[in-house]
């Protein structure tokens, strides 16, 4: 929204022009984009179908083939089933894969 106006002071006039802006709303930190990509797929050597498991907080894994792991700054930790202490975890910095299957049933993508 813009105002202008003049201001008379003595034989002083001022003109001025205030500008009002809205400030942008920003994305949420932990947005699907940012975060680190578990690819669970369906047969060994990245092959069959697969899933995209991304965004923080726990997920079920659906296949259990093999699996790429694209870090972007979260770490994942691995569960086996009924475990609620973590069997092995990915690293938030680097890139992983593994073309052999595994018993992980679910990733926990800590944001």
């Amino acid at each position: 929204m813009r105002k202008s106006g003049i201001w008379a002071s003595g034989t002083l006039a001022v003109a001025a022009m205030v500008t009002t802006v809205t400030p942008a709303v920003a994305a949420p930190a932990t947005s699907l984009a940012a975060t680190s990509i578990f690819t669970a797929y369906e047969k060994g050597g990245m092959t069959g179908r697969k899933a995209f498991i991304e965004g923080c907080g726990e997920h079920s894994i659906p296949y259990h083939g093999s699996y790429e792991w694209d870090a972007r700054g979260q770490s994942g930790h691995l569960f086996n089933q009924g475990s609620t202490v973590p069997h092995y975890r990915l690293s938030s910095s680097i890139d992983t894969k593994q073309g052999t299957g595994f018993a992980w049933v679910k990733i926990l993508i800590v944001c």
